[in-house]
């Protein structure tokens, strides 16, 4: 690919909804909820489509082989008796696509229907039907309870799972549902809660009166701010729109735009001056290489089914990872080595001036060295200017953020998608909120292309899913943030040394200086000569050089990077051996344990990566002074 991929537009639905049972409520007018159902997916449909047709510069079309093929709107569900099955069979119905999350193995779960039965509701029929309709369904390891008499008890936890699992694949949730507080784990005001609680609009069927369904809107940009408005029927176009458009059309941010629009006309980097310049600079001062030019990631081991994961995970997200991530080093390298190189000529410019002074040139002789220092001078000007125009800096922030939530995203799919809601803390709200910029729009789009695996959570399942985690990720983040914690320190360290260096033999310059003006006139200084040109220029270029030193350790962070990683190293490493003592025996919610264990990961990652935004948000590439 020349650019950056687009990804096919996906928007994706979430249902859930009360069971019919006489014995917790009245029973539902089943043909009026289905109308309500089919006119809400339909309505979606249309504004989905709407927009794929129209912004091709958002959005690419399907990929021949990929998930939701032709399909622009997609609902998830868990196929159980009532909502569920309505909500899906209205969306085959309309060529919506369709994927299905199992709480428990389909053999296992069949025995819902077949309870349900004696209550006068036998839908595993439809069930079959609708299983056979899906283009994934995802077997979760559900706790199958039996009582003495060999019956399957209700187990709360394991609809609970199923539940969350759709909200991760869900941009919007229906909910058909009494209102009524969660009466136990996994109930449909729970999953409701946790909807709004994560920012995911909520289409309220209400269970007795479909026809006034409304929509619950939570401040879904801004997890900090838990405010939940309420919209008629009429408002669900706008929410549609609001969920596939990128922040900065809805904010009317026109730079946040160029931004976007920058990115995906991005080409492959190529090397140059500047990034050699870096690497040279790292190699020679700290004796290392820069650990973002080394691959981030180990190999997955090999257990059952880890080819399967990784093709996964790695169909989805590697190609974009791979391109944000490679963009990211390359303006990296640009913006840390023009740094390095207006810091460096800085100190020429003042070697040039003093020169011809110290080497006593007159006249005309003295032009070539002026002249010197004037491109010296300029050149740093250009340099400067070129970077800020060409936004190096902040290309090299907004595509190393967009990297690090792919690389977190990529892991996660095959546990079921959708990375933690991470919000920012109140000292960094003047950087901007990361939940309103392009990078996370694309990073939700593309985990919307990427939908469900299509799995049976078993124990190899479970073993190679994990040791993606901790083989892969972990291993690979932990020995990258060792390597940065070396090259950083020992940065620190030798241009901490340089510049203390400097400074003391321009000390040593200076007292030679003033000694050589107590003795000028003295036999000896007319037996050496005046040195008192190149003492001058020695008292001026050494803690211009010092200078120059200090400016690459502050621009560069080294003892704040340097100590970072040290932390990220030990954290990463508690986290690896968490992860690795999570049980893949199947049948106990060990994708949940293994999912949670997951979500620790995902956040220190996350808040991480925002932490350092804000260190090298206010480093951008200035005239030195």
């Amino acid at each position: 690919m020349s650019h950056p991929p687009l990804v096919p537009l996906v928007l994706r639905i979430g249902i859930t909804g009360h069971r019919p049972d006489p014995a917790k409520r009245p029973g539902p007018d089943g043909a009026a909820i289905r109308a309500v159902l089919g006119g809400v997916l339909e309505t979606v449909r249309h504004v989905a489509e709407r927009i794929a047709r129209a912004r091709t510069d958002l959005y690419a079309p399907p990929v021949a082989g990929g998930p939701a093929l032709d399909c622009h709107v997609r609902l998830v569900s868990a196929l159980a008796s009532g909502p569920d099955q309505w909500a899906a069979s209205e969306a085959v119905s309309l060529g919506i696509d369709l994927q299905c999350v199992l709480p428990f193995p389909r053999e296992a779960y069949k025995e819902d229907f077949r309870q349900s039965a004696g209550q006068g509701h036998c839908d595993e029929e439809e069930f079959a039907a609708l299983l056979g309709a899906a283009s994934a369904v995802f077997e979760l390891d559900g706790r199958v309870v039996r009582s003495e008499e060999g019956d399957r008890l209700p187990d709360g936890d394991s609809y609970r799972a199923a539940g969350s699992t759709i909200l991760r694949q869900s941009d919007l949730l229906i909910a058909v549902w009494d209102g009524e507080p969660a009466r136990g784990t996994g109930g449909t005001g729970e999953i409701v809660d946790e909807a709004l609680a994560r920012g995911i609009p909520v289409a309220w069927i209400p269970w007795e009166r479909p026809e006034g369904w409304r929509l619950l809107l939570p401040a879904w940009r801004d997890p900090a701010a838990p405010v939940v408005s309420e919209a008629g029927p009429a408002d669900l176009p706008r929410v549609a729109e609001a969920l596939l458009l990128p922040p900065d059309e809805i904010d009317g941010d026109a730079a946040a735009g160029r931004e976007r629009l920058e990115y995906f006309l991005e080409r492959r980097p190529r090397s140059n001056a500047l990034r050699w310049c870096w690497g040279v600079f790292t190699r020679v001062a700290a004796a290392g290489s820069d650990p973002e030019a080394a691959p981030r990631a180990g190999g997955t081991a090999a257990h059952s089914g880890a080819d399967a994961v990784q093709a996964f995970a790695d169909r989805s997200f590697l190609c974009h990872y791979r391109w944000a991530n490679d963009l990211s080093i390359h303006y990296g390298h640009l913006h840390r080595g023009s740094a390095l190189v207006v810091a460096a000529l800085a100190a020429a410019a003042v070697f040039l001036a003093l020169y011809s002074i110290a080497a006593g040139l007159e006249g005309g002789s003295r032009s070539p060295w002026i002249l010197a220092e004037l491109i010296v001078i300029l050149a740093i000007m250009v340099l400067a200017r070129l970077g800020r125009r060409r936004r190096w800096h902040q290309r090299w922030i907004d595509y190393r953020m967009l990297a690090e939530r792919l690389r977190v995203a990529r892991c996660a799919s095959p546990l079921g998608g959708g990375s933690p809601l991470v919000g920012h803390a109140g000292h960094q709200a003047s950087y901007g909120n990361p939940l309103r910029t392009w990078m996370h729009w694309h990073c939700r789009a593309i985990e919307g292309a990427a939908g469900l695996p299509r799995a049976i959570v078993e124990g190899g399942y479970l073993e190679a899913c994990r040791a993606l985690w901790v083989e892969d990720l972990l291993e690979g983040q932990r020995r990258y943030h060792e390597r940065t914690a070396s090259l950083f320190s020992a940065l620190d360290r030798r241009l901490h040394r340089a510049g203390d260096a400097l400074f003391g033999l321009t000390l040593v310059a200076c007292l030679l200086h003033l000694a050589h003006l107590r003795l000028e006139g003295s036999t000896i200084t007319a037996r050496m000569g005046d040195p008192s040109g190149w003492l001058t220029l020695l008292c001026a270029f050494l803690p211009a050089a010092g200078a120059a030193a200090a400016a690459v350790r502050g621009f560069a962070e080294t003892q704040r990077v340097a100590q970072r990683s040290k932390a990220m190293r030990d954290a990463l490493a508690r986290l690896q051996a968490d992860l690795s003592s999570v049980p893949v025996t199947c049948g106990a919610l060990n994708l949940q344990r293994l999912r949670a264990c997951a979500d620790r990961v995902s956040d220190l990652m996350i808040r991480e990566t925002l932490d350092w935004r804000v260190v090298f948000q206010d480093r951008p590439l200035n005239l030195p002074g």
